[in-house]
């Protein structure tokens, strides 16, 4: 299979890429971090891409996925009219197409779930794209989130659990995800869509309290753990029920590889 990778320079596409490859795939990345002239807003760009090369899968994973971000303009030029121009591309040449969205998409409480949220209505027209919903990420090399939030504050010595600790997320084992992206885009099964992935759910107290144990197992000295008032731009509860992942990787696994990336 010769499929393209946008966002490939990124931590989710990063490990999907090497997925592919070690699979025996051909993989062309296309991610403005690795050239800045790979943009996804650029239709001249994106078409020279498919003129050069003959896709049998897309995986359209850029985009900019900071759910604190006021710049409303630049998270519809790039999420949203980004997206549909590379899906637009694609299914004029017939080449399917695994969208990676999230489920901040359902509730829209955020810009960046907004975005989200207008991306999936700009391709639901299109037969032969799946979009998959994306919970919270973990494990290796992760550059944001909740979990790596307190992560680094473990490293530093005190943990911040927002809120009153019930904060619920629901997560998946960053190499656990690629694998059924993988599968789902050589077409060893469909899902109807959009579908929210995940593989387990969890209160960010008690993803506190295992990073807290993991990080004084691997350091020798236990962080501090406290309760603050401050609340993330969501809600309380976020889920994802579509699809569960069989046989999922640990929490505790995936947050002692994050831990340890986190170190070196």
């Amino acid at each position: 299979m010769n499929a393209l990778v946008t966002g490939h320079a990124g931590y989710i596409g990063g490990v999907l890429t090497d997925q592919l490859s070690a699979a025996g795939h051909e993989v062309v990345g296309f991610d403005n971090a690795a050239d800045p002239a790979d943009d996804i807003r650029d239709a001249d760009r994106v078409e020279a891409l498919f003129e050069a090369h003959d896709f049998d899968a897309v995986y359209h994973l850029a985009a900019d996925a900071d759910v604190w971000t006021d710049d409303w303009r630049h998270l519809v030029e790039n999420n949203v009219m980004g997206t549909a121009t590379v899906v637009g591309v694609a299914r004029e040449r017939d080449v399917p197409v695994v969208f990676a969205s999230s489920i901040a998409a359902a509730d829209q409480v955020n810009r960046y779930g907004h975005s989200k949220h207008l991306a999936e209505g700009a391709v639901s027209e299109y037969d032969g794209v799946t979009t998959v919903r994306f919970p919270n990420v973990v494990g290796g090399p992760a550059p944001r989130g909740q979990a790596q939030d307190m992560i680094e504050q473990a490293l530093d010595g005190e943990i911040e659990v927002w809120g009153d600790g019930e904060i619920v997320r629901p997560y998946v084992d960053v190499g656990d995800l690629c694998a059924f992206l993988r599968e789902l885009g050589t077409g060893s099964f469909a899902v109807e869509t959009p579908a929210a992935v995940s593989s387990y759910t969890f209160t960010n107290a008690a993803v506190g309290e295992s990073i807290q144990s993991i990080v004084a197992e691997e350091t020798g000295t236990e962080p501090a753990l406290s309760i603050v008032d401050r609340t993330p731009p969501s809600p309380m509860e976020l889920s994802a029920d579509d699809i569960r992942l069989r046989d999922p990787t640990p929490i505790e696994a995936s947050l002692r590889s994050q831990i340890r990336a986190a170190m070196e």
